[in-house]
């Protein structure tokens, strides 16, 4: 990255919810911040304690 500005800009999110949409996810993140990648996606699985 040239410059802080744009280091700034990169960001990492962490999305948490119940059955989400990841198109919409993806779209809305678009809208917002311009260019937006989904890198991972995964099931967190909770154990009853």
């Amino acid at each position: 990255m040239r410059s802080r500005r744009r280091r700034a800009k990169a960001m990492k999110i962490a999305a948490v919810a119940d059955g989400m949409e990841l198109m919409q996810l993806a779209l809305s993140l678009r809208k917002k911040v311009g260019h937006a990648t989904l890198v991972t996606v995964e099931e967190i699985v909770l154990e009853d304690i």
